[in-house]
Parts: structure tokens; C-alpha cells; sequence
């Protein structure tokens, strides 16, 4: 792309190993504030600019299900009832509401909480790949999918014998992000999330007769000044949180093993170097941004860089470019495992960080460090597809198998 003004269909590499960071990289120097066709959002690209949103919940408002428009026009009871959730989501949210949901549930993903699901982590991960020796195998269906989504499936104690269902419901709430999908195709979706709804909140009325040792059993009976959650913000809450959870790691999971993994001297620093680890995870986070952008929505006109953005308008943060601002980073379009510091925004930044960024390092972290340890031999093998999601930046299938490297 040479010339952001002949591109009629922007921000339409997203399916390719490229992605859309030469597009961004474009808009930083020339207009890094842009109206995306493609998205239907005003586009801010800069680092500083996208921080400083972040900084601004007054004016860059959280309340933009309604604005987003949930992908789809269509008519349809399931339809309505899923909006409705998602419009409960603290994604979706601003204070006060958002400060008492987080509030009422952020002690469970303290980087102490999380710590305690260390060792099932490790031992699920050996599980999975014990399972999976001698044979190819897709990476993405056979291991990084299921993993985290176990993992908070035991956090919030949904069942395992549940795992597949719950995960193709996750998977049908992703495709609503995804474009060129046909009406059938999106009604289908709506109908198979309206499923998960209803499962949590069956779940949800079943814990409050049997609490158990999970965070839904927690949150019905968290209560922080007198503040109690609903029912229907549990649901919210969970719907939230085991979806986006699952996606982004798995994401993770997956691109560090293409990045990481294949280079021999890193591979033996993982293994052996906690430290090692961390950075080049965080690098990960960086060079590939799972959640490529969060929307908001402006209270009031704002002027970036001279481009005036009216009141009520969407606005997508864009980390994806944000995180290789050579303002901020040096050789900004290098991947270097060793770099510090390394600020980047891929968990958002603020009031609405995201609440499972520590959740998601550490699965990282253990997963990597025994891939690296008791499975050099894990490849990659050439065949990569890639969701058809301007939002998440993952992976449909990636083929994946043992041998030399």
C-alpha cells in the first residue's frame, strides 16, 4: 500500500502474516487520525494518542455495544437477548458501573489469585501434549484452544465434560466479529450464543442453591459496600471473560510458538530463563496485538492533530499500531525478545485494563516454558489459517508436528 488515500477497502490485510501494520505504519506519518471505511470507526494510530484515550473514559466513553451495532441489523428474539448481555458487559461500561463489577470481581485475577492455577495449568498442558505424540496435529484445535479455555472453565467452574459445547458457543460469539459473514450465518451465531446465555444462567441459579470453589460461587456471594452482583451481570460477566480470555491466549499461545520456539538460542533461554521468558512474551504481546483494537464512542467533539472527531462518534484505539510507534519503541518494526521497556498497550491501559491480562501471562508462561524444556521437538508446519476477524488478530488452524527443527 503506497498511498493511504487510493486504498478504497482499508484495513483489508488483516488475513495475511503482514496484517494491516504497513497500513498503520502509513497513517501514523500522514494521517494518524483516519476515518476506516472498512470498520466504520475513527482510527487513532499514534501511541500517545491512543494512551491518552485510554486516560480519557469521560471523553472516550466505553458505551458502544449500541454504537457497534453487534455486526448485524437482524431481527430475531436471540439476537436481542445476547445484545442485551453484551450491553451489560463491563467491557461496555463506565463509572459508576464499571468501577463496582470491577471491583466486586478483579481480586480473583490478582497476579497472587492467578498464581494458584499454576500447577493445573502445567499439568493440563503436559496432558494435552502427552496425548498428542507421534501424529500431526493442528496447534490451534488440539491444544491452544482447548487449554485456556479449561483453565478458566475451572476458574469459574463450568464442567469439563462442557468444554467442547462452551467452546463452539465461544467460537460463534468471535464470528460476530468477523466480516463478510452472510445473515444465515450471523443468525446462527446469535442463536448459539443465546445458548451460552442461557447455560450461565442456569449455572448461575444452580450455584445459588450449591455454592462451590469457583468465582461464580464468589461473585454471588461478593459483596463490596453493599453492592451485590445480578444474575444476569454474572452471566455478563462470565460470558465476557471465559470468551475473550480463551481467545486472546490461545492467540498468544500460538504466536509464540511461530515466533519464539523456532530460533535455538531463544529455545534454550526459555527453558532455563524465567526472566528470558517474560520479555519475550511481552515482546509477543507487542509484535501481535490478539485484540487488535477497542472501540469507544466520543461524548463530546475532539480535535487529534488537527481532524476534528464529533460528538458521538466511534472511535477504534488501535493498538496493533500503537505498539510500533517509533516514538515510543526503538526499531520499532524489529522483533526483539530482550526488549525493555516495553510499554505496550496490547491489555488496554487504565481504568479498563484488561482484568485477565495476568491470567493470560501466566498460562503463557508456563506453557512456553515446558514447550521449551520437554518438547523441542514440537514444529510448525507450513499451513496457517487465519480468522477472517479485523478484531482479533488469531488463528483458525495452525499444522503442527514433531521433529527436527
Amino acid at each position: 500500500m503506497t498511498s493511504v488515500d487510493t486504498v478504497s477497502d482499508d484495513v483489508s490485510d488483516y488475513e495475511t502474516d503482514a496484517g494491516a501494520y504497513p497500513f498503520y505504519a502509513h497513517l501514523q506519518e500522514h494521517r494518524p487520525v483516519f476515518w476506516s471505511d472498512r470498520l466504520q470507526r475513527w482510527c487513532l494510530t499514534r501511541y500517545a494518542d491512543v494512551q491518552a484515550a485510554y486516560r480519557d473514559p469521560h471523553t472516550y466513553s466505553s458505551r458502544t455495544f449500541a454504537t457497534r451495532g453487534a455486526g448485524t441489523v437482524l431481527d430475531d428474539p436471540a439476537r436481542d437477548r445476547v445484545v442485551d448481555t453484551f450491553d451489560r458487559q463491563i467491557l461496555f461500561l463506565d463509572r459508576p458501573d464499571h468501577t463496582r463489577l470491577r471491583r466486586l470481581v478483579s481480586y480473583a485475577f490478582t497476579p497472587r489469585a492467578v498464581e494458584s492455577i499454576r500447577t493445573y495449568t502445567g499439568e493440563l498442558a503436559t496432558e494435552l501434549l502427552d496425548g498428542l505424540r507421534r501424529r500431526d496435529f493442528d496447534f490451534v484445535q488440539a491444544f491452544a484452544g482447548p487449554l485456556p479455555l479449561r483453565v478458566v472453565s475451572r476458574i469459574f467452574g463450568i464442567a469439563v465434560e462442557d468444554g467442547d459445547l462452551y467452546r463452539a458457543w465461544s467460537d460463534s460469539l468471535t464470528l460476530l466479529t468477523e466480516s463478510g459473514r452472510s445473515a444465515e450465518d450471523l443468525l446462527a451465531a446469535f442463536r448459539d450464543v443465546d445458548e451460552m446465555r442461557d447455560y450461565l444462567t442456569t449455572l448461575v441459579e444452580a450455584r445459588r442453591g450449591a455454592p462451590g470453589d469457583d468465582l461464580l460461587s464468589r461473585m454471588i456471594e461478593a459483596d463490596a459496600d453493599g453492592d451485590r452482583f445480578r444474575t444476569d451481570e454474572i452471566v455478563a460477566m462470565a460470558m465476557l471473560i471465559t470468551t475473550a480470555g480463551h481467545e486472546t491466549t490461545t492467540s498468544l499461545l500460538v504466536n509464540a510458538l511461530r515466533l519464539l520456539l523456532p530460533e535455538p538460542e531463544w529455545a534454550g533461554r526459555l527453558a532455563a530463563d524465567a526472566g528470558f521468558r517474560r520479555s519475550a512474551l511481552e515482546e509477543t504481546l507487542r509484535w501481535e496485538p490478539p485484540l487488535q483494537f477497542s472501540t469507544r464512542v466520543t461524548t463530546a467533539e475532539v480535535e487529534v492533530h488537527g481532524t476534528r472527531i464529533p460528538a458521538g462518534a466511534p472511535v477504534a484505539l488501535v493498538p496493533a499500531a500503537a505498539n510500533r510507534d517509533p516514538r515510543t519503541f526503538a526499531h520499532a518494526d524489529r522483533f526483539d525478545p530482550e526488549r525493555n521497556p516495553n510499554p505496550h498497550l496490547t491489555f488496554g491501559h487504565g481504568a479498563h485494563a484488561c482484568l485477565g491480562a495476568n491470567l493470560a501471562r501466566l498460562e503463557a508462561d508456563v506453557v512456553v516454558g515446558l514447550l521449551a524444556r520437554e518438547h523441542p521437538g514440537l514444529r510448525v508446519g507450513g499451513l496457517a489459517v487465519r480468522k477472517a476477524s479485523p478484531l482479533f488478530r488469531g488463528f483458525e488452524s495452525v499444522e503442527a508436528g514433531w521433529g527436527a527443527r
